[in-house]
């Protein structure tokens, strides 16, 4: 938010850009390697010589592509700060980086050292925070997010080499070919997720550029950062109460189902009120008139938080009961109309939003058809109906504000 009343949608989407493909190389590269590192580390030499090389070559290609993308962006976009455009290359720095940690913070969790990674993490977090403000405050606000990314990522490496890791017993002799084939199927999983959720996003930049991108991510950003972040939160809970019992009993599925969507359509309420006051006054006093469409199409937004309370309760129930290739095509759907919602958005963002909406909407129907057989389909009246409500209230807000009329 302080990026975004201190710059421009166009910065803002350069920003953007980049820390999606940081966050891309994440997905394939980073995200893997910890799902498979405890079975390959436990190999011996020649399950950590394949972390190390898989590590290394992975951090190369995203350091490469981060700079050549970065470097397109700063020649190709018109930024006032020169000293702010050049910053932007620290973000290819951060898959080096990373891959330097990767190992140790791998050793670290086959050995249980939780302690070390958190207080690592910690004092990484604290530093880069610092690091970032400094540079707002110097007047460079465009260096703020690649410096706190890399100076994060660089203090965690610092942090957490001291010590010899434990010498892990050999359970097998695993064979370089096992080793990459199950990093492989679970990099395409990871890459499957991302494009799920990140779909959207990468399509409205290479359709419509880093303004379009810029725009949608702070109003996305109003609607549902705080939800989120909370629903994360429950949804770690939802899953631990699942794991706790026995699952064949269709009341007990029901009820425990039951309690977690309401929790979250209370969150999505409560918290998404909160911000969208929070936003109309942050507009008034800090942010301005180059960002009103952003704080416009932000109650849309919030309408989608009702039936991603739905997906994602169903989501985590078949995920733990195994039957997640119910939700395949499901989520085949999401990434293809994803693409169309992008399109609709760099055609007409108020459109588009509610394009976004109806995707996620249906996709909530959708699942609720396919696994009618575990979860009743009535469910879908605790979260139908306040969506419809926050759905009603936004075009109403639209009307007020001289939105798409």
């Amino acid at each position: 938010m302080t990026l975004a009343g201190l710059t421009s949608p166009t910065v803002v989407g350069v920003i953007a850009i980049l820390t999606l493909v940081l966050t891309l190389y994440q997905a394939c590269v980073e995200a893997p390697l910890r799902q498979i590192a405890f079975r390959t580390l436990q190999a011996g030499s020649g399950g950590t010589e394949f972390i190390k090389r898989a590590s290394t070559t992975g951090g190369f290609l995203g350091s490469l592509l981060l700079l050549i993308i970065a470097t397109a962006l700063i020649l190709g976009e018109s930024m006032s700060e020169e000293a702010g455009r050049v910053t932007l290359l620290i973000f290819a720095l951060v898959p080096l980086v990373t891959s330097k940690s990767l190992r140790r913070l791998m050793e670290c969790q086959r050995d249980g050292d939780w302690r070390r990674i958190a207080i690592s993490r910690m004092g990484a977090t604290f530093v880069s925070f610092i690091a970032a403000a400094g540079f707002v405050v110097i007047g460079v606000p465009v260096a703020a997010v690649p410096v706190q990314a890399f100076a994060c990522e660089v203090v965690f490496w610092l942090l957490i080499r001291p010590g010899t890791p434990k010498t892990a017993a050999v359970v097998g002799g695993t064979q370089d070919v096992s080793f990459f084939s199950d990093f492989r199927s679970t990099a395409l999983l990871s890459l499957f997720g991302w494009l799920r959720g990140q779909g959207d996003r990468l399509a409205l930049s290479i359709i419509a550029g880093p303004g379009a991108l810029g725009v949608y991510t702070i109003g996305y950003a109003f609607a549902r950062a705080g939800f989120d972040g909370a629903a994360n939160g429950s949804m770690n809970l939802f899953r631990s109460r699942l794991a706790q019992g026995n699952l064949s009993s269709g009341s007990r599925t029901n009820s425990l189902f039951r309690s977690q969507l309401f929790l979250l359509i209370v969150i999505a309420g409560f918290i998404s009120g909160i911000s969208l006051v929070a936003t109309a006054i942050l507009y008034k006093l800090f942010l301005g008139e180059v960002w009103r469409t952003s704080v416009a199409i932000a109650p849309m937004i919030v309408a989608s938080s009702f039936a991603c309370a739905y997906t994602w309760s169903m989501n985590a129930y078949l995920n733990h009961t195994g039957q997640t290739r119910k939700a395949y095509k499901i989520q085949w759907f999401e990434i293809i109309a994803g693409l169309g919602v992008a399109a609709v958005i760099a055609w007409n963002i108020y459109f588009g939003i509610v394009c976004l909406v109806l995707r996620d909407v249906l996709s909530a129907i959708f699942l609720a058809v396919v696994a009618r057989e575990e979860i009743e389909v009535r469910h879908c009246l605790v979260w139908g109906l306040p969506c419809l409500g926050s759905f009603v209230l936004a075009l109403l807000s639209w009307y007020l504000i001289g939105g798409i009329y």
